[in-house]
């Protein structure tokens, strides 16, 4: 899934800081490798982890393997009992059962022998840190070096000119292969506009800026906040499936949550939740609005910018399996063209939905359209989804519009 990551880092440079990306644990993947060395050679800052660095690092853990208990309560927290016999959080004495944190909800989800444990995330976090560090330890000597032969606003004026110059030789090259999103291979895809266009972006996921804000439910004023253990939360959570799925809607798509997916525990384990806008049968007709009044204030919203080239995403259910089947998939593109379910977009039908990475797909009009027209009135595009097979619900967890 390398495009996934192109387009991130793609977008990132396109932002006016122009921020440069720290990647990690990339293990044999050739090809992201190819990929991540174009965007350094045109012009995007990047770092990209050296395998053989990560390797000496994890040789030089201390081996608690054979060491007195004494010995190993004696080292730092970050190493002791991270290495048993030459292993990483396995291995006697302890490395095994102190892999993962015990502060709190010991029986919580996920612990499980793939997911990496508390200590080798500090060791990478530790590295990406180190390096961040060095970067501004050398950018400091930079700039006292040259401050001993110049003024402070000439030197000022000088970076930001060869700032901009490198951010306009950037956006003058090719675009970067994205493989299977390459113009011509999907129908209706505008790589250009994915890649450099301004859009607008919806999402029930959380963490979210938007959710905690009340932007995204337009409770502003009312129902903030931050992450937060379950049922302590001052931002809007929306509503348990189970209420969804017995009462009908209003007319607009509701945002919901699975308390499944939710830690029953007093403390923060996992602050990301996979939460979706609700749509079934007995709703009708239900809309979300891309973007509400509030998006457009808080994020300035200009529609001249707007093509309205459209993604939709699926809020799929926990590891992929929803209970009792009863589901449908917005990237089910089969049972759209059985009429399980449809779409509209500002009121004009969706004709035929195109596979786009995974759970996602694009949106095209009648007679081939692939861009929708903004909305007469607020310039925006209202999506309204039907359901038609009883028993049948639908969950859209992300909107991208470029």
């Amino acid at each position: 899934e390398h495009q996934k990551m192109m387009m991130f880092l793609y977008r990132a440079a396109m932002v006016p800081s122009h921020p440069f990306f720290v990647v990690v644990e990339i293990g044999g993947h050739n090809v992201w490798r190819k990929q991540l060395d174009k965007l350094v050679r045109m012009g995007q800052g990047g770092f990209l982890s050296d395998d053989k660095g990560v390797k000496s690092i994890k040789e030089g853990i201390p081996d608690t393997f054979g060491m007195l208990e004494e010995e190993i309560r004696a080292m730092p927290p970050l190493v002791r009992n991270f290495k048993c016999s030459g292993q990483l959080e396995k291995g006697d004495p302890h490395c095994g059962d102190e892999k993962y944190t015990d502060y709190a909800c010991t029986a919580r989800k996920g612990k499980v022998s793939w997911h990496p444990g508390f200590k080798y995330h500090a060791l990478i976090g530790t590295r990406m840190a180190l390096l961040v560090t060095q970067l501004l330890i050398d950018a400091l000597e930079e700039l006292v070096s040259d401050l001993e032969t110049t003024d402070v606003d000439s030197l000022l004026a000088k970076l930001k000119e060869e700032d901009a110059a490198r951010f306009a030789n950037f956006q003058k090259q090719p675009l970067p292969s994205m493989g299977a999103w390459d113009d011509g291979k999907i129908e209706g895809m505008d790589i250009g506009l994915l890649l450099k266009s301004d859009g607008i972006c919806k999402t029930a996921r959380t963490p979210s800026f938007t959710r905690y804000e009340g932007i995204l439910t337009e409770r502003t004023n009312d129902r903030v906040g931050e992450f937060a253990p379950p049922h302590r939360e001052s931002y809007d959570v929306g509503i348990p499936l189970e209420d969804a799925q017995a009462t009908p809607g209003n007319g607009q798509m509701r945002l919901a949550y699975d308390p499944n997916d939710r830690e029953k525990c007093d403390e923060i384990v996992k602050p990301d939740y996979k939460d979706y806008f609700y749509v079934d049968k007995k709703d009708g007709w239900s809309m979300l609005s891309v973007p509400n009044k509030a998006e457009r204030q808080a994020f300035q919203y200009d529609p001249s910018k707007m093509k309205g080239m459209i993604v939709v995403c699926d809020g799929v259910c926990e590891r992929g399996k929803c209970k009792k089947d009863d589901k449908i998939s917005f990237a089910d593109i089969e049972m759209f063209k059985a009429n399980a379910f449809e779409m509209k977009v500002n009121n004009v039908p969706v004709a035929n939905l195109v596979a786009f990475g995974g759970d996602c797909i694009l949106l095209h009009g009648t007679d081939g359209m692939t861009t929708f027209q903004k909305h007469a009135d607020h310039g925006g595009f209202d999506l309204t989804v039907k359901v038609n097979e009883d028993g049948k619900h639908m969950r859209m967890a992300t909107v991208a519009i470029f």
